[in-house]
């Protein structure tokens, strides 16, 4: 049972943060914008990279991760449009949108999509690397005793 919460658990985690690209069609203008955003941003590839990287790092008894995080994502695509349209409408406009689409088709909006990830990853890492036991000490002063 605790191997299908870590399970749950990582997903939810992962699919806060990312956005992601797929191929599903909609009728509602939002949606589509919303989904040429993340087609762009290759969100659908890095959550699934993202999952895969947790999941092989709580050692979870998994025979090929990136297959398993992939048949995850796929079958929970569809509804992951619609849920990051939903949030996104309480931002931004249906021309916001547009507008956000229109920079990711420029060089520097591919540029900034083809690298984000990256930069999110190493600093990430370095925040991992070098903050860690700083972090440990102001979460040790908030454990239940």
């Amino acid at each position: 049972m605790k191997i299908l919460q870590k399970l749950t658990l990582t997903v939810l985690l992962a699919l806060a943060p990312l956005c992601l690209f797929a191929q599903t069609p909609s009728s509602d203008p939002y949606v589509a914008e919303m989904n040429k955003m993340l087609q762009a941003t290759n969100s659908k590839a890095l959550m699934i990279q993202t999952i895969a990287i947790s999941w092989k790092n709580l050692n979870l008894p998994l025979t090929d991760y990136e297959t398993a995080a992939t048949a995850v994502v796929d079958d929970l695509w569809p509804d992951l449009i619609q849920l990051y349209a939903d949030e996104y409408k309480k931002f931004y406009s249906l021309d916001d949108m547009k507008a956000i689409n229109e920079f990711y088709t420029t060089p520097t909006g591919k540029k900034f999509a083809r690298h984000s990830a990256e930069m999110s990853a190493i600093i990430q890492q370095k925040i991992n690397s070098n903050y860690t036991s700083r972090i440990q000490q102001v979460l040790m002063q908030y454990i239940r005793q």
